[in-house]
C-alpha cells in the first residue's frame, strides 16, 4: 500500500513555475490546496512519486494559466516581476464601472480552455479552484455584459458618449458627467443663448432681410426638432423596453454572481441563480454548466473553499 511517505522528496518550489510567487497568500493558498488534493488523489490511485510530481506540475501550469488568462499575467521585466495574485471574489462597486478593474483584461479563450483543462483533469479538482471557476466565469459574464451596457453598444448612443467613455477610460461616473454637461450646453445654445440673441439683434435692426430669414430659419429648424422628437417616440419606447430587459438580465447576473462569495456557498442556490439568469436570456458558457454539475455532484449542499472574500 502507498502511503504519503513516498511523496516526502517531492520539493513544490522545484515544480511550480518560477512567475508563481508562493510567499504571497493570494497564490500559496491556492497552490497548497492543489498540492495536498493531488498528493491525496495519487496515494488513493496508487501511483507512484514521479507520476504525482508529473500531476503536480500539470495542475500548477494550471493555476497559471489560469492567473494569466484573468489578467494577472507578470510584467516582463529585469526583475522578473511574480504573479502574486490568482483570483479573488469582486465586490458590487467594481463591476458596476466605478473601480479600478478593467475586463477588458479578460482573455476569454483562454479562460474557457484552461477550465476545460481543468475539468478534465479530476485529479486536481479541488474546492478552491471549483470555486476559482465558479466565480470568474460568472464574474466574466456579468462584467462584459456591464461593459457592453456602459460602452453605449447595447443602446446604439451617440458619438459623444462613445467619445467620453474612451477618454475617461471607461469610467462610468465620468462618461455619464461629460454627456449630461455636454446636453446641458446643447440645450441652452439651441433654447436660450441663441433664441435670446436672435431677439436682441432683430430688436436692433427688424427691417434686416437677413436677419429675418436667420430668425425664420431659426424657427424652421426648432420645428424640425419638435417633430423628430415626435417621432422618434416609438423608438424611445423600444430603448425603454430594452433597457428594463438590460436591468432584469444584469440583476439576474448579479444574483448568481452574490451566491459566489464565501466561505459557504449554497450549491442549489447558486445553480438556481445561474438557471433563473439562462432562462432570461442570458448566455452563459458550457464550461459553465459542466462545472456546476460536476459541483452539484461533489458538493450536493455547501461549497466551503477557502476565505473567499480575503
Amino acid at each position: 500500500m502507498i502511503t504519503t511517505q513516498g511523496y516526502d522528496a517531492i520539493v513544490l518550489e522545484e515544480l511550480c513555475p518560477w512567475d508563481l510567487d508562493l510567499t504571497s497568500p493570494g497564490v500559496l493558498r491556492f497552490v497548497e490546496s492543489v498540492r495536498q488534493h493531488v498528493v491525496a488523489r495519487s496515494v488513493a490511485d496508487g501511483i507512484d512519486a514521479n507520476q504525482c510530481g508529473q500531476r503536480l506540475s500539470e495542475s500548477l501550469d494550471v493555476v497559471r494559466a489560469a492567473a494569466c488568462a484573468l489578467g494577472n499575467e507578470p510584467t516582463p521585466s529585469i526583475n522578473r516581476e511574480k504573479i502574486s495574485a490568482i483570483w479573488r471574489h469582486r465586490e458590487d462597486f467594481e463591476i458596476s464601472g466605478f473601480g479600478k478593474d478593467d475586463p477588458t483584461l479578460f482573455n476569454r479563450t483562454e479562460l474557457l480552455q484552461v477550465a476545460t483543462d481543468y475539468l478534465t483533469r479530476p485529479w486536481m479538482q479541488t474546492a478552491e479552484l471549483d470555486w476559482l471557476f465558479l466565480d470568474a466565469l460568472i464574474y466574466r459574464e456579468l462584467a462584459a455584459y456591464k461593459e457592453v451596457i456602459a460602452s453605449g453598444q447595447l443602446f446604439g448612443l451617440g458619438a459623444i458618449h462613445v467619445v467620453a467613455y474612451e477618454m475617461t477610460k471607461r469610467s462610468v461616473l465620468k462618461t455619464r458627467l461629460i454627456t449630461r454637461g455636454v446636453a446641458l450646453v446643447g440645450f441652452c445654445l439651441r433654447w436660450i443663448v441663441l433664441p435670446v440673441t436672435i431677439l436682441v439683434v432683430t430688436s436692433r435692426a427688424p427691417e434686416s432681410t437677413w436677419i429675418r430669414a436667420l430668425a425664420a430659419l431659426y424657427v424652421a429648424y426648432l420645428g424640425w426638432r419638435i417633430i423628430r422628437w415626435l417621432l422618434l417616440i416609438p423608438h424611445r419606447r423600444s430603448r425603454t423596453k430594452s433597457a428594463q430587459k438590460a436591468v432584469e438580465l444584469t440583476e439576474a447576473m448579479f444574483k448568481a454572481y452574490y451566491q459566489c462569495q464565501g466561505p459557504m456557498i449554497s450549491v442549489p442556490e447558486l445553480l438556481r441563480a445561474v438557471n433563473v439568469a439562462r432562462d432570461l436570456g442570458v448566455v452563459w458558457d458550457a464550461q459553465l454548466f459542466v462545472l456546476l454539475d460536476r459541483v452539484s455532484k461533489a458538493y450536493p449542499v455547501l461549497l466551503t473553499p477557502f476565505q473567499c472574500t480575503a
